[in-house]
């Protein structure tokens, strides 16, 4: 049980971080609610939002 609430908590933070990168929130600020950094917050979920796959050098992480 507690691995498939840890999955679903994955997907959903997966799913809040693609919702804010759409409604343009920055890295920086998805970071700070996460109580991350931003280049560990970038890296652990930019894969997960499409605009992001295609970005590439610093201003993907703006």
């Amino acid at each position: 049980m507690a691995t498939r609430l840890q999955a679903g908590a994955e997907e959903w933070q997966k799913e809040a971080v693609r919702a804010a990168r759409a409604a343009d929130y920055s890295w920086d600020e998805i970071a700070q609610a996460l109580m991350t950094s931003k280049q560990s917050a970038h890296e652990r979920f930019r894969r997960h939002v499409p605009d992001e796959q295609k970005k590439q050098g610093p201003a993907a992480y703006s």
